[in-house]
């Protein structure tokens, strides 16, 4: 171990939290879709220690259908309750290539379109952009001062997606440039 027993003891939690309660509901659904076999996410979720909400289930399936991860219905037999509403659809090629993306799934879909249209590279740098804090803050009272900063770096579209990728783009052509040592 790399600290002392007591300092475990006082401060380090027993075990740490099942990864099916870290992880976005979506992916695990999408997991889930992935072996074939397993049946629906609703029912082979409901056997863990610690299931999740089926109406949680139910908006993440309805979530992933919106994006084009799963289809609107399943082409296996469906039961009453399941027919209504379609089941919970089967994997799509796009879902297959979310589920191996270490992003959010809009995130996926955004690199996946991006590589469709040919800007891949664009889409990978919002898609990095969007994922993490934004770097364009409003202090205290200066609300016009950021509205401002933020026109310039959109060139007038006021997109905080252009903004990441302008901003993206001046520090490649710093960095190439040598300006950043």
């Amino acid at each position: 171990r790399l600290v002392r027993r007591q300092f475990a003891r006082d401060h380090l939690p027993a075990h740490d939290t099942p990864a099916i309660l870290r992880e976005p509901l979506d992916r695990v659904v999408l997991n889930v879709k992935r072996l074939r076999q397993a049946g629906p996410p609703k029912r082979i979720l409901s056997l863990a220690v610690q299931p999740p909400k089926l109406s949680d289930i139910d908006r993440t399936v309805l979530a992933l259908k919106e994006v084009g991860a799963l289809t609107l219905k399943c082409k296996e037999a469906l039961t009453d309750a399941e027919a209504v509403t379609g089941g919970d659809g089967d994997l799509t090629f796009v879902g297959r290539v979310m589920s191996q993306l270490p992003v959010d799934v809009k995130l996926a879909k955004l690199i996946l379109l991006g590589h469709v249209f040919g800007k891949l590279r664009d889409a990978i740098v919002i898609a990095a952009g969007l994922s993490t804090k934004t770097f364009f803050t409003c202090s205290y009272k200066s609300h016009l001062e950021s509205y401002k900063a933020k026109w310039n770096w959109s060139n007038g579209w006021m997109c905080d997606c252009i903004c990441i990728l302008n901003a993206y783009d001046v520090y490649e052509k710093y960095k190439l440039d040598g300006q950043f040592a």
